[in-house]
């Protein structure tokens, strides 16, 4: 059964209220149609953010948050430490191929088995594997911290 009750968008300034509604409108219009993907909700919830707060909400890709987290850490550890992080982020990149450029929150705890099996089939040690997973789990974890994605891998 459907509910097709109101909804209050809790604003008192008509123009933003209007400017909410026409984006759950939009919303409610491509999940009828069945094109409401992750990355059309997170556009739509960006704009929604931005119309009540004036906030910008920043969406990332796995690619550029990798390649950031990369570029903070210069300085702040030793040179061979970075390195051992940047093989290790290219080569999860590498592995994800077009998805990298998705957003951050589409990786999944299947996406880094499927990486740590990909290492191992390679002729990689488990050690190295397991250093490997260690590695990526240091960006996903201040991705959540940060509140960029809900949960780490």
């Amino acid at each position: 059964m459907l509910f097709h009750g109101q909804r209050s968008t809790k604003e008192t300034d008509r123009t933003k209220a209007r400017k909410i509604c026409d984006a759950w409108a939009t919303a409610a219009e491509k999940a009828r149609r069945g094109e409401l993907t992750a990355s059309a909700s997170r556009k739509i919830l960006a704009e929604l953010v931005e119309i009540s707060s004036g906030e910008t909400l920043e969406l990332h890709s796995t690619e550029s948050w990798l390649r950031n987290w990369l570029a903070s850490k210069k300085g702040s550890v030793a040179e061979a430490t970075l390195q051992k992080y940047r093989q290790t982020c290219t080569a999860f990149v590498d592995h994800l191929g077009p998805r990298a450029r998705a957003s951050l929150g589409s990786v999944s705890p299947a996406d880094i088995t499927k990486f740590r099996d990909r290492l191992l089939a390679g002729g990689r040690k488990a050690r190295t594997v397991n250093l490997a997973k260690d590695i990526l789990n240091i960006p996903f974890e201040a991705a959540r911290r940060q509140g960029v994605v809900l949960l780490t891998l």
